[in-house]
């Protein structure tokens, strides 16, 4: 008796076992046929095999430092050696050219009222927008909306500080 109960486990395994390969090999076979019909793949709204997009900047901010400080303007010692600031001045100067949305700039902290840029000579044929602040005590922040991406369209700022007394003699641009 357990010679043939032997023999009936043997037969089982072997039936489930070649169920199993026919249930695989038939999973496989369907993933190929299904794969192969293009069925799950995303379709391509372009006949050509490259498509090409334009990438551009249409937001442009700029922040513009406050003038140079001495970092210790204290008065110490003989008045000979004492650090003096003399008659540094600052500004910044703000540009916009070609299609505009809005060109504004404003004090970096949020105080004050923004400025926007205005075109300084409506009668021309040129698309610039252009404004010029102090730099003194604050520093700014300018940004600009572009309509377009394209040459000749743009944003620009630039600051710029100078003395001819006192220990900060020169100029720079930033």
């Amino acid at each position: 008796m357990s010679s043939q109960v032997k023999r009936g486990g043997k037969v089982w395994k072997a039936v489930v076992g070649v169920i199993s390969t026919v249930i695989i090999v038939g999973l496989f076979v369907a993933l190929l046929v299904l794969t192969a019909s293009g069925h799950w793949v995303d379709s391509v709204s372009s006949d050509s095999a490259s498509v090409s997009h334009a990438v551009s900047q249409r937001r442009i901010t700029a922040y513009c430092p406050s003038r140079m400080t001495l970092p210790d303007a204290s008065a110490y010692g003989d008045s000979e050696y004492q650090p003096s600031e003399g008659d540094i001045s600052s500004s910044a100067g703000f540009a916009a050219f070609g299609a505009v949305y809005r060109s504004q700039f404003g004090a970096l902290d949020g105080s004050g009222d923004t400025t926007q840029l205005k075109d300084l000579d409506p009668t021309d044929t040129a698309n610039v927008i252009a404004a010029s602040a102090d730099v003194d005590r604050t520093s700014l922040l300018f940004d600009t909306q572009l309509l377009e991406s394209a040459a000749g369209v743009g944003a620009s700022a630039s600051v710029a500080s100078w003395a001819t007394k006192g220990d900060q003699i020169g100029r720079a641009h930033v």
